[in-house]
């Protein structure tokens, strides 16, 4: 399994941690459709796509599309990796410990 790190700088105020991370999913994920369109041009195919994240706040978040009072500041936006979701173009899950540390 290929594994890609990105690492951007966006300017953005996010008014707590989980806005900020579910941000960072959801531009993670836009080049992540992305890579896969650039792959299938080169005739690659990247199937099971899986974004893993260490916030299971932000994880809920885009997982559970249900309207949230502290939620509803985000821009719309940000929701399109709901829709990535729904269609399986990719998945979101939890990274456990041991493979940050590389110790599994």
């Amino acid at each position: 399994r290929q594994q890609l790190e990105l690492k951007a700088l966006q300017k953005i105020v996010a008014l707590s941690t989980t806005e900020a991370e579910y941000v960072a999913v959801t531009e993670v994920s836009k080049e992540m459709i992305w890579l896969q369109s650039f792959l299938e041009e080169l005739s690659k195919k990247w199937e099971n796509s899986v974004l893993y994240s260490d916030s299971q706040s932000a994880i809920h978040l885009a997982k559970n599309p249900a309207f949230h009072s502290r939620t509803k500041h985000i821009q719309l936006r940000y929701h399109f990796i709901r829709s990535l979701l729904d269609d399986k173009v990719l998945s979101l899950e939890k990274i456990r410990e041991c493979k940050i540390r590389q110790t599994c």
